[in-house]
């Protein structure tokens, strides 16, 4: 056998709904591919029912999209559990490894899979941060026991940081869970390093998120507020779309920061870039992040990060390339932003890139992943 072949099983991945849904599980299997035979069981919920197979920017793609009768979630896991169950069925000699890109609800039934499909070896890779926020539900909830359950059965878990493996552990009231770290792939052809003005006339602030409460961008723009009565030749530029949108801008309107703060709404992958090396530094006013992905892309690009103390960020931000804010309140927001200009000279914005880039680029990424996978291969 001269490569691994391994079938990824994923809720999340680019497709005519959302077509930069789970781009970063596309990423990592790029970087893979170089040492295995990848193929994607991309299993979709929509108002739809079809069955799509094609390569998708060099990976072999299976879509199916079901659309249930009753929108509940364990209806959702049966049906998914269902059809893995059938296409291992039919097409277990292909694999080698199945590989559940996101655990939930795909991998709910892996003890099941485990005992019917003796033969294959079974990973979790995943990024998401629900297990921080307990998926919002209460402790002894049959949903919690049955997503609970998947990490009671010995699987080898690759995970995006330290701080999701804390979290998969608080979860489900595990005294220990064995994992490896495994970052997302940073694109160099995007985020490359590109020298910044030091001294600019204006000097700019960015955030680019989906707009979720997650995201507390609030928290942002209050701070950068308190930086306007101190400091006005600032900028603010927010970008990207989600359920708080519409708060966003109502805030910015109350507050009459207009002329101040830029919403530009959702942007193209390319007008993402620009505004991140069009910036002096960006900000993740998040709540939590599981490890946060546009930071290290921002990193990689020479742009020093503000961010709040949480989860994985604090795991690669230090004082060589951001801030970490410790105190989650306009004031050291504030207090933040202003340090950062008037520090701003002393950043190395090359030297950031060049570190964060050597550690999550293709080459490394997939190397990396390759090896976790050819380690559980060998097992016996």
């Amino acid at each position: 056998m001269s490569k691994l072949r391994i079938l990824h099983i994923t809720p999340w991945f680019p497709n005519p709904d959302h077509e930069l849904a789970g781009v970063f599980v596309l990423r990592q299997l790029q970087a893979l591919n170089k040492h295995c035979e990848n193929e994607v069981l991309h299993l979709h919920f929509s108002d739809k029912k079809e069955m799509v197979s094609e390569v998708f920017e060099g990976v072999k793609l299976n879509r199916k999209t079901f659309n249930p009768a009753i929108n509940k979630w364990i209806i959702k896991e049966k049906l998914v559990a269902r059809f893995i169950k059938k296409f291992l069925k039919e097409n277990q000699s292909k694999f080698d490894i199945v590989n559940f890109y996101i655990a939930y609800p795909n991998a709910v039934s892996i003890s099941e899979f485990k005992t019917k499909f003796p033969n294959l070896k079974f990973t979790i890779s995943d990024v998401w941060s629900a297990y921080y926020e307990e998926f919002h539900l209460p402790k002894g909830h049959k949903g919690r026991k049955r997503i609970e359950n998947i990490f009671r059965h010995d699987v080898p878990l690759f995970l995006v940081s330290n701080a999701l493996g804390e979290d998969i552990q608080n979860f489900c009231s595990l005294d220990s869970l064995n994992y490896k770290v495994l970052p997302i792939v940073i694109n160099a052809n995007d985020f490359y390093y590109k020298e910044k003005n030091k001294n600019p006339e204006i000097f700019t602030f960015c955030s680019v998120n989906n707009w979720t409460d997650l995201k507390n961008p609030f928290l942002l723009i209050e701070g950068f507020n308190l930086l306007l009565k101190e400091d006005q030749d600032v900028q603010l530029i927010l970008a990207g779309s989600g359920k708080l949108s519409d708060r966003l801008v109502q805030l910015i309107k109350k507050l009459n920061l207009e002329e101040k703060i830029i919403y530009k709404g959702r942007i193209p992958q390319d007008e993402l870039v620009k505004t991140i090396h069009d910036s002096q530094v960006y900000c993740q006013s998040s709540h939590y992040e599981t490890s946060s992905s546009i930071c290290a892309e921002a990193l990689a690009t020479g742009t020093p990060v503000i961010s709040n103390e949480m989860g994985g960020i604090k795991e690669y931000i230090d004082d060589t390339n951001g801030y970490i804010v410790a105190d989650p309140t306009p004031e050291a927001w504030k207090d933040a932003m202003l340090k950062m200009k008037a520090n701003y000279a002393s950043f190395n914005g090359e030297a950031m890139s060049k570190s964060i880039l050597a550690a999550r680029n293709y080459e490394t990424i997939g190397q990396t992943y390759f090896d976790y996978f050819k380690e559980v291969f060998d097992e016996e």
